[in-house]
């Protein structure tokens, strides 16, 4: 059963989603940019048996506490995940993190190689192209919505590869009503604007965890070739590609996802 826990860290109350299956092998999952912990719900439905999870809300997104614009920056992203670690009693884990969430899990298993069990980097590279996000970082609001099927409609619109059921439950995270009575996207509007990503090509090679490199083979973000260059860098990387799916993998192809992501942290994966 999924459970809301909440832990101070760094100054901030950051939400997690628990799914409650303590003593089994413990995993961090972490969402990207302008998304949020109940993105994972499907999947962390789909890995419960086999592992503890937990799904963390960063800074400025979901139902966690905003920051202040200096401090979303890899470097701190990478302390909140092991403060909610430490407070989960956690001195070990797998992390596996979509997209920002994947920059930040290299960041951590890079620098803190004592605590990260395995590494999941899902359509992530080194280095963030910021031209993918000039849309978040230029607008002068975040948007508002009339109803639920509108959010659902420009979701569908964006990414037609999601069924239907899982656009709605997305959907109905994804936003927080306004005192006027609009929808609006539960992220710090300035999350995106101040994103300050660091340059992890150095650190690669600090990457000593088993690792798995997941691509969707419709992406623009995660290229081929840089793909090619990381399973190089990382020590101990392997790589698969999820057909059918985009950047948004867990969300596009869910089961080849789910069982790549499992038999991976079974330690299965040759």
């Amino acid at each position: 059963m999924m459970r809301d826990i909440f832990h101070t860290v760094n100054g901030l109350r950051l939400h997690s989603l628990d799914w409650a299956t303590e003593g089994k092998p413990p995993v961090m999952l972490l969402h990207g940019l302008a998304v949020f912990a109940h993105a994972w719900d499907h999947n962390s439905a789909a890995l419960q048996n086999d592992f503890h999870i937990v799904a963390l809300d960063q800074r400025g997104h979901g139902d966690s506490d905003r920051g202040t614009c200096s401090d979303y920056r890899t470097e701190v992203y990478a302390s909140d995940i092991l403060g909610v670690a430490d407070a989960l009693g956690w001195r070990r884990f797998s992390l596996v993190g979509q997209s920002m969430g994947g920059h930040n899990a290299m960041y951590v298993a890079a620098m803190h190689p004592d605590r990260v069990e395995r590494l999941v980097i899902s359509d992530m590279e080194p280095v963030m192209r910021l031209d993918l996000i000039a849309n978040m970082r230029e607008a002068e609001r975040l948007p508002e919505y009339d109803t639920l099927e509108d959010v659902i409609a420009e979701a569908a619109a964006r990414n037609p590869r999601p069924t239907a059921d899982l656009q709605r439950r997305r959907a109905e995270h994804t936003v927080k009503q306004l005192p006027n009575g609009k929808l609006t996207p539960k992220y710090d509007f300035n999350a995106p604007k101040c994103w300050a990503a660091l340059d992890l090509w150095p650190d690669l090679a600090k990457i000593v965890c088993p690792t798995l490199l997941v691509r969707g083979a419709e992406s623009p973000v995660l290229r081929t070739e840089i793909a090619a260059r990381m399973v190089d860098a990382i020590p101990d990387c392997q790589f698969v590609e999820i057909d059918g799916a985009g950047h948004s993998i867990g969300l596009d192809n869910p089961a080849d996802f789910d069982s790549a992501v499992r038999e991976f942290l079974r330690g299965a994966v040759r």
